[in-house]
């Protein structure tokens, strides 16, 4: 149908006699809306994916330390240790290996080796709820000290994983507020066309035919904001790469924020016909 405006958008024609809706500044808004929010909920997944990643890599190690020399009391700490079920490996750090370490902490001033405490390295095999305990009990009863900021290590990914599963609700609910925009965007168009779908309708038009289009349109808008959101990720997996993190790949990108765009703009889409028609 010809519009009655000169300088009306021209409708996108299809196959089988449909016409998407004219896409106008408010397709072109909730479009951009919508990639927004995609990329910002996208990039806080991939972000803390890539911080997951990191923090497997880590060797779950607890290092003991004890007064220099004190031979006797470092055996039987080395053998209090062994006998904890989740420590896999127990080692003594030499003077050697301390004194390097120390002097490259310090930008290479050197260190009075005489002044170092004995060094003992616990590598664990898990992280029960009682094992941060039975370290610190063991230390206690041979007068040691723990390096306890290590012991936040070992909590860093249940934290950052119960991270990811909070943001995966936020974007559950975030995805409906996407829709919702998309749904008040296709009920503006529907309110601009409404004489030609009632015309539509007279001349028998079945309903399906008459709601494809905004359905389509929805689906439209959704895919382009996936689209873009995904294009915006791409500065993002460069940075965190460059900070020596693995961030997913973009090709594993691509599916899951089209999948999602569409979703959610068919989702907007339902809700408005059906609005409508009621």
């Amino acid at each position: 149908m010809r519009s009655d405006f000169p300088d009306a958008p021209t409708p996108v024609r299809l196959p089988g006699g449909w016409s998407l809706p004219p896409f106008g500044q408010p397709q072109w808004l909730a479009l951009l809306v919508v990639a927004i929010a995609m990329w910002a909920t996208s990039a806080l997944w991939v972000g803390l994916q890539s911080v997951l990643q990191w923090a497997g890599t880590l060797q779950p190690e607890i290092h003991f330390y004890l007064p220099p020399g004190q031979p006797q009391q470092q055996q039987a700490l080395i053998a209090a240790l062994k006998q904890i079920e989740q420590v896999k490996r127990v080692d003594r750090v030499s003077r050697a290996e301390t004194d390097a370490w120390l002097k490259r902490w310090l930008g290479g001033t050197p260190v009075a080796g005489d002044i170092l405490p004995d060094t003992i390295r616990v590598t664990l095999s898990g992280n029960g709820d009682f094992l941060q305990e039975d370290l610190h009990d063991i230390a206690a009863r041979f007068h040691a000290s723990v390096n306890d900021e290590e012991f936040a290590l070992l909590h860093a990914r249940d934290r950052l994983t119960l991270a990811s599963n909070i943001l995966l609700g936020c974007g559950v609910v975030l995805m409906i507020g996407m829709a919702l925009i998309v749904t008040n965007t296709l009920r503006l168009s529907l309110l601009a066309r409404e004489d030609e779908l009632s015309l539509m309708r007279l001349l028998g038009a079945d309903e399906w035919f008459v709601q494809l289009p905004f359905l389509l349109e929805g689906g439209v808008i959704g895919a382009g904001a996936g689209a873009l959101a995904l294009v915006l990720q791409l500065p993002l997996l460069a940075a965190l790469r460059a900070l020596g993190l693995t961030p997913p790949s973009f090709a594993h990108l691509i599916l899951p924020l089209l999948a999602a765009g569409v979703i959610v703009g068919f989702a907007g889409a339902v809700v408005a016909v059906r609005v409508r028609s009621a």
